[in-house]
């Protein structure tokens, strides 16, 4: 079954915020301490875009919430089996990765292909 259109739009919209603030250098941790429980809780919704430009905005600022890089690691995980990951979307998440000093066999290997 199709997903909701809204359900879409607000993982989107979760994804946009961390990256956008990322982009735009504003440092608020509080911005991020309160997309952190909204992003685990609406992982499942996530596609590969917003998985990358989730995970570069927290690690822009190298913020340490292992609970988000966690949900963001693990749907990686299921997107990368499944081959959903286009090139530019997997470079901006292992780079994101990297910036946390975070290493990912699965997208290692996804990149080696």
């Amino acid at each position: 079954t199709p997903m909701p259109v809204a359900i879409l739009a607000q993982a989107k919209q979760l994804a946009m915020l961390a990256h956008a603030w990322a982009k735009a250098h504003i440092h608020n941790e509080d911005l991020y301490s309160i997309l952190a429980p909204l992003i685990v809780r609406n992982i499942e919704q996530f596609g590969p875009r917003e998985v990358a430009m989730a995970t570069y905005g927290f690690a822009h600022f190298r913020l340490d919430i292992p609970e988000v890089f966690n949900a963001l690691r693990a749907r990686a995980a299921v997107l990368l089996d499944d081959h959903q990951f286009s090139l530019q979307d997997l470079l901006m998440f292992s780079n994101a990765l990297a910036k946390v000093h975070l290493r990912d066999g699965a997208v290692a290997d996804a990149l080696s292909r």
